[in-house]
This record gives C-alpha cells, structure tokens and sequence, in this order.
C-alpha cells in the first residue's frame, strides 16, 4: 500500500510502499480511503512529540471503510458501533438481530459464502443488499457455486 512517510525530522514527506498492516487478536485493520494531516502531524514532522519515531506515517484522522468477515462478524461489529458509526472497545454476547430496515452503522462491506435457504442469515444479507440478493443468490445457484464455498463481497444496497 502507498503512504506518506518521512524519514527523519524535517525532512521530505515522500509516497512510499509500506507494508500493509496485520489486525492482531483484538484489533481490526480498517481500510483508509482519505487521510488528513493536522497541526499534531506537523509538530510531530518537527520532532516535538516524544512519541513519534521516524520513519513515521502521520494522518490519524481518517476516512476509513469496515469490512466485516462473516455474517457473525457483520453482528459484532454493529453492536460495537454507536448510533453515529463511531467504534469503541466492545466486549460481550451480541442478541443483535438485522432485518430489512436496519441502518448499518459501521460496516462498508462484508465478505460472506452464501447460507441455506430460509437461513436467518439470509434475512441480514437481505437487510445489507436489499432485495437485489435473490437475484445474486439464484445465478451462484445456477453456476453450482453454493456447494463450493463461493465467496461474496457484498455492500449495503448493492
């Protein structure tokens, strides 16, 4: 992936590859799509703040998508986000269930296979695509892709 990086304090802002980062248990690696830089970003390009070390990416403030993994995934994730889609550290069960109506508030896309019919799951995946997943639903039937474990990325209204 490309960022922005400087190696040393003051020095050039240069657009590198980096390596992608990897979630580790606990955490999720939320895809960035835009990214600003703020005054913290250019105290800490000047060697200010103790906590940076170079070679550094600034821009912690974000615009960013959520893709949740599995339709068990889809229902942490939501029950982690508040009413306005910001996430916070979330432990517990989650009883959360999604029907048609439902307003996502903080998954972007989810990567699914295809569930068994009359399946509760596919009553989520009708709230996250709306009516458009029989359609999808009957071609993977058609092409036999149901008994290989085909995979679907899927986003809300799709």
């Amino acid at each position: 992936m490309r960022a922005a990086v400087y190696e040393s304090f003051g020095g050039a802002i240069t657009v590198n590859e980096v390596e992608r980062p990897a979630a580790a248990a606990g955490e999720l690696v939320v895809e960035v799509l835009a990214v600003g830089l703020c005054r913290s970003d250019y105290h800490g390009w000047h060697g200010t703040d103790p906590d940076i070390v170079c070679p550094h990416v600034g821009g912690h403030e974000f615009v960013g998508r959520i893709v949740a993994v599995g339709t068990t995934s889809l229902r942490l994730l939501e029950s982690a986000a508040a009413e306005d889609g910001t996430m916070s550290e979330w432990q517990g069960d989650t009883s959360i269930f999604i029907t048609p109506g439902y307003r996502f508030r903080a998954v972007d896309l989810l990567m699914t296979n295809f569930h068994l019919p009359r399946s509760t799951l596919l009553v989520m995946i009708d709230a996250f695509v709306g009516p458009r997943w029989r359609t999808i639903y009957d071609a993977a039937l058609a092409d036999e892709l149901l008994e290989s474990a085909e995979v679907e990325e899927l986003s809300p209204g799709s």
